[in-house]
């Protein structure tokens, strides 16, 4: 649909500009998508990890009351991650024409509103999810309070992080991080 679009407002460019694919720029690609994937592969098997640990060491009832427990958490750090997601495009454009102060101040605002927002969902978290759970499940799952906060921790943690990562991924200076996200994730599992 986008193509079609793209086509029929005559957004593409002539064909005389397109450019002509190179090794280089095949190999950049490439190189890009790699750490792309090990960053990613990682942050799976770190949020995945728990329910695999938990399965192992308590019991399968035990992963059960961590996965339905978790759910509200897990939607709110994806709701947040929206935030700096939405701003890839613009960041991306201050990268391009190398507005660095312009996109340090950006970047900073982004983790303000990142942080307030995540600050806010944690207290939510810890205030709602135990009655949310409640309800959910009936009254058959027990969770305790302590869990909640621990939980609304964990989200301003990771939604702060996702912001320095989704930065590195628009930077595509990923140095040392493909590496250490990556064995995060293994040294989990």
């Amino acid at each position: 649909i986008r193509l079609v679009i793209c086509w029929k407002w005559k957004m593409l460019p002539p064909s005389n500009a397109w450019g002509r694919p190179t090794w280089a720029s095949f190999k950049e690609l490439f190189h890009y998508g790699k750490d792309v994937f090990l960053v990613n592969v990682g942050y799976q098997l770190t949020t995945a990890s728990q329910t695999i640990i938990i399965t192992r060491t308590l019991g399968l009832d035990a992963a059960a009351v961590w996965a339905v427990c978790t759910r509200l958490c897990v939607s709110l750090i994806e709701v947040i991650g929206r935030i700096i997601n939405s701003a890839g495009p613009m960041l991306s454009e201050m990268v391009v024409r190398h507005e660095i102060d312009k996109l340090r101040s950006r970047f900073r605002n982004i983790v303000e509103v990142t942080s307030s927002m995540s600050v806010l969902a944690a207290v939510a978290l810890a205030v709602c999810n135990g009655p949310f759970v409640r309800i959910w499940t009936g009254g058959r799952i027990f969770w305790t309070p302590w869990n909640d906060v621990l939980l609304g921790g964990w989200l301003i943690i990771r939604s702060i992080v996702r912001c320095h990562i989704g930065l590195t991924f628009i930077n595509k200076k990923f140095g040392f991080l493909r590496v250490m996200v990556f064995a995060e994730g293994v040294a989990l599992v």
